[in-house]
């Protein structure tokens, strides 16, 4: 191998691996974008589920409903079992959308 070939072949790797890293980086922005969408998305439910369980705290004709019926106490701890894994999720998709950002 000549020192032309070898210097070709040397250059020819370097465009591969730019190729593969410019593929790599469209990847991840589009990941990136991805996460964003479902962290908005889990934003949203985490807001109104928050709503929901200072609605049903509060005396409110919801909480009223549920007391007569004898339901509230369950709905409350299904409610905070729910957004305890909303709080989860938001957080690992977080975590990940951090990442993935570094």
């Amino acid at each position: 191998m000549t020192y032309h070939d070898a210097k070709l072949q040397i250059l020819k790797n370097r465009v591969e691996r730019r190729e593969y890293l410019v593929s790599r980086l469209e990847e991840l922005k589009k990941k990136k974008k991805e996460l964003e969408q479902r962290l908005k998305v889990l934003e949203i439910y985490v807001h109104n589920e928050s709503i929901d369980v200072d609605n049903l705290e509060n005396k409110t004709l919801t909480s009223v409903f549920y007391d007569v019926i004898g339901k509230k106490e369950e709905k409350l701890e299904r409610m905070d079992y729910f957004f305890g894994l909303l709080e989860l999720k938001l957080t690992y998709y977080d975590s990940i959308f951090k990442d993935v950002n570094n």
